[in-house]
């Protein structure tokens, strides 16, 4: 849309401008619809995680509770939807933030997360099937998709970007300094949330299994 007008003979006919004001309302409703499933999957998510950690005793016990009426975790999906709306809600009052910003900035953190966590399953694939022989050459795969979310981690934080997103790697570090701090708390819950997802997830193999051929 700006190339058109930047390429036109004639940049400020009232022409151009109805034409892109035309498709003003599309990008709009595109990115709206984007933002909205963006949120509703991380809501979705984060409160399947908080229940998972609650049912494994995780500050509350009810947290991993599912409603009677519809079997869905209804106080973490509570919880979550809550703590979502505080965050968005007070950062949205600082200044120059509008609606779009604001989702760039948190989509920004998230991105960081999900790169964390995506290299951290990695290193887990590793040594679960390295360790019980169920792998010969396929560590290779895990090993080059930690290399390249590597490199994209890499790329996003140097060179340092301007402000405010030269401060998000720091924020994103600062969340993953308090899972770290609750694995060392309380090492017991660690343990219970891995045995219980083992289970549920059916990641138990036996020791005798061969490997993949």
């Amino acid at each position: 849309m700006r190339r058109c007008i930047a390429t036109s003979k004639r940049p400020n006919h009232p022409r151009n401008y109805r034409k892109s004001a035309h498709r003003i309302p599309k990008f709009t409703l595109g990115a709206t619809i984007s933002a909205f499933a963006s949120a509703l999957g991380t809501a979705n998510a984060g409160s399947r995680i908080l229940f998972s950690m609650g049912r494994d005793g995780f500050i509350d016990d009810r947290l991993g509770g599912a409603s009677r009426r519809t079997g869905s975790p209804a106080l973490s999906v509570a919880v979550v939807m809550i703590l979502t709306f505080i965050v968005v809600l007070v950062w949205s009052r600082a200044p120059g933030i509008n609606g779009a910003s604001l989702f760039g900035y948190l989509g920004t953190i998230g991105v960081f997360l999900i790169l964390v966590a995506y290299i951290l399953t990695n290193i887990g694939a590793i040594r679960f099937f390295v360790t019980r022989r169920l792998w010969t050459w396929q560590w290779i795969i895990p090993v080059l998709a930690i290399l390249v979310l590597g490199y994209t981690l890499y790329s996003n934080i140097f060179p340092i970007p301007v402000a405010p997103y030269n401060i998000f790697p720091y924020v994103a570090l600062a969340w993953l300094g308090v899972g770290l701090l609750i694995v060392f708390v309380s090492p017991a819950l660690v343990r219970r949330i891995g045995l219980h997802l083992e289970e549920n997830e059916g990641l138990h193999v036996e020791e005798h299994a061969g490997p993949v051929p």
